[in-house]
Protein backbone atom coordinates (compact mmCIF):
# COMPACT_ATOMS: atom_id res chain seq x y z
CA UNK A 1 0.00 0.00 0.00
CA UNK A 2 2.58 2.52 0.52
CA UNK A 3 4.72 1.11 -2.04
CA UNK A 4 2.17 2.20 -4.80
CA UNK A 5 2.11 5.48 -2.75
CA UNK A 6 5.67 6.39 -3.53
CA UNK A 7 5.74 4.95 -6.98
CA UNK A 8 2.70 6.87 -7.62
CA UNK A 9 4.50 10.15 -6.74
CA UNK A 10 7.65 9.19 -8.18
CA UNK A 11 6.53 8.65 -11.44
CA UNK A 12 4.44 11.84 -11.28
CA UNK A 13 7.93 14.06 -10.88
CA UNK A 14 10.03 12.22 -13.14
CA UNK A 15 7.49 12.19 -15.59
CA UNK A 16 6.65 15.97 -15.03
CA UNK A 17 2.65 15.24 -14.68
CA UNK A 18 2.78 16.33 -10.90
CA UNK A 19 -0.56 18.50 -10.65
CA UNK A 20 -2.18 20.50 -7.95
CA UNK A 21 -4.93 17.85 -7.30
CA UNK A 22 -2.23 15.36 -7.21
CA UNK A 23 -0.60 17.31 -4.23
CA UNK A 24 -3.78 17.76 -2.45
CA UNK A 25 -5.26 14.31 -3.20
CA UNK A 26 -2.42 12.35 -1.75
CA UNK A 27 -2.32 13.24 1.29
CA UNK A 28 -6.09 13.27 1.69
CA UNK A 29 -5.79 9.44 0.08
CA UNK A 30 -3.13 8.62 2.82
CA UNK A 31 -4.99 9.41 5.38
CA UNK A 32 -8.42 8.14 4.62
CA UNK A 33 -6.44 5.15 4.08
CA UNK A 34 -4.87 5.03 7.16
CA UNK A 35 -7.31 6.71 9.50
CA UNK A 36 -9.57 3.36 8.06
CA UNK A 37 -7.13 1.06 9.06
CA UNK A 38 -6.43 2.00 12.37
CA UNK A 39 -10.18 2.17 12.79
CA UNK A 40 -10.92 -1.51 11.84
CA UNK A 41 -7.59 -2.39 13.75
CA UNK A 42 -9.01 -0.52 16.58
CA UNK A 43 -12.77 -3.07 16.18
CA UNK A 44 -10.57 -5.79 15.88
CA UNK A 45 -8.47 -5.57 19.01
CA UNK A 46 -5.25 -4.88 17.19
CA UNK A 47 -4.62 -1.58 18.65
CA UNK A 48 -5.53 0.63 21.31
CA UNK A 49 -8.28 3.48 21.55
CA UNK A 50 -5.60 6.37 22.88
CA UNK A 51 -3.01 5.29 20.00
CA UNK A 52 -5.40 5.40 17.42
CA UNK A 53 -7.33 8.38 18.77
CA UNK A 54 -3.34 9.77 18.93
CA UNK A 55 -3.46 9.07 15.33
CA UNK A 56 -6.30 10.52 13.89
CA UNK A 57 -6.23 13.72 15.81
CA UNK A 58 -2.74 14.60 14.84
CA UNK A 59 -3.56 14.68 11.81
CA UNK A 60 -7.10 16.62 12.07
CA UNK A 61 -4.84 18.99 13.96
CA UNK A 62 -1.66 19.23 10.87
CA UNK A 63 -4.57 19.85 8.61
CA UNK A 64 -5.82 23.07 10.71
CA UNK A 65 -2.46 24.19 10.96
CA UNK A 66 -1.65 23.95 7.08
CA UNK A 67 -5.23 25.45 6.23
CA UNK A 68 -5.52 27.98 8.81
CA UNK A 69 -1.78 28.91 7.08
CA UNK A 70 -3.20 28.87 3.78
CA UNK A 71 -6.00 31.78 5.28
CA UNK A 72 -3.14 33.94 6.44
CA UNK A 73 -1.48 33.65 3.11
CA UNK A 74 1.39 31.12 3.43
CA UNK A 75 1.81 28.02 3.69
CA UNK A 76 3.25 24.67 5.66
CA UNK A 77 4.80 22.45 3.35
CA UNK A 78 4.68 18.94 3.48
CA UNK A 79 8.01 17.81 6.00
CA UNK A 80 9.92 15.00 5.32
CA UNK A 81 8.89 14.12 9.15
CA UNK A 82 5.53 13.78 8.14
CA UNK A 83 6.67 11.13 5.24
CA UNK A 84 8.52 9.23 7.82
CA UNK A 85 5.15 9.48 9.89
CA UNK A 86 2.95 7.90 6.89
CA UNK A 87 5.73 5.24 6.46
CA UNK A 88 5.83 4.28 9.48
CA UNK A 89 2.14 4.14 10.35
CA UNK A 90 1.74 1.96 6.59
CA UNK A 91 4.05 -0.28 8.21
CA UNK A 92 2.31 -0.60 11.50
CA UNK A 93 -0.34 -1.33 9.45
CA UNK A 94 0.60 -4.18 7.37
CA UNK A 95 3.04 -5.50 10.36
CA UNK A 96 -0.80 -5.72 12.26
CA UNK A 97 -2.26 -7.49 9.27
CA UNK A 98 0.28 -10.09 8.74
CA UNK A 99 1.35 -10.48 12.45
CA UNK A 100 0.58 -14.50 12.73
CA UNK A 101 -0.95 -13.56 16.47
CA UNK A 102 -3.60 -11.18 14.30
CA UNK A 103 -5.06 -14.79 13.68
CA UNK A 104 -4.33 -17.08 16.34
CA UNK A 105 -3.22 -16.84 19.62
CA UNK A 106 0.10 -19.04 18.72
CA UNK A 107 2.95 -17.98 20.84
CA UNK A 108 4.93 -16.00 17.73
CA UNK A 109 8.44 -14.12 18.48
CA UNK A 110 6.89 -11.19 15.72
CA UNK A 111 4.55 -9.93 19.07
CA UNK A 112 7.88 -8.29 20.16
CA UNK A 113 7.82 -5.90 17.59
CA UNK A 114 4.40 -4.57 17.92
CA UNK A 115 5.29 -2.19 20.79
CA UNK A 116 8.25 -0.93 19.30
CA UNK A 117 6.33 -0.04 15.81
CA UNK A 118 3.65 1.45 17.73
CA UNK A 119 5.60 4.03 19.48
CA UNK A 120 7.54 4.22 16.64
CA UNK A 121 4.82 5.66 14.78
CA UNK A 122 3.35 7.11 17.37
CA UNK A 123 6.49 9.32 18.44
CA UNK A 124 6.39 10.29 14.31
CA UNK A 125 3.09 11.28 14.61
CA UNK A 126 3.34 13.52 17.60
CA UNK A 127 6.81 14.80 16.42
CA UNK A 128 5.73 15.86 13.61
CA UNK A 129 2.94 17.24 14.33
CA UNK A 130 5.00 19.88 16.47
CA UNK A 131 7.00 20.30 14.07
CA UNK A 132 4.22 21.26 11.76
CA UNK A 133 3.00 23.46 14.59
CA UNK A 134 5.94 25.08 15.11
CA UNK A 135 6.75 25.86 11.43
CA UNK A 136 3.32 27.58 11.06
CA UNK A 137 4.26 29.73 14.54
CA UNK A 138 7.71 30.64 13.02
CA UNK A 139 6.19 31.55 9.64
CA UNK A 140 2.83 33.81 11.55
CA UNK A 141 5.33 35.73 13.65
CA UNK A 142 4.04 33.94 16.64
CA UNK A 143 7.31 32.24 17.75
CA UNK A 144 9.11 33.44 20.34
CA UNK A 145 12.67 34.16 19.74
Amino acid sequence: MGATDFLDGRMARLLGCESDAGRVMDPVADKVLTSSMFLILLTAGRLDLLVVLAFIAREFVVMGVRELALMRGFSVPVATWGKYKTFAQMVLIAYEIVNPAFYSHANSKLILFEPLLVWLALGLSLGSAVLYVRSFLRQSGCAQR
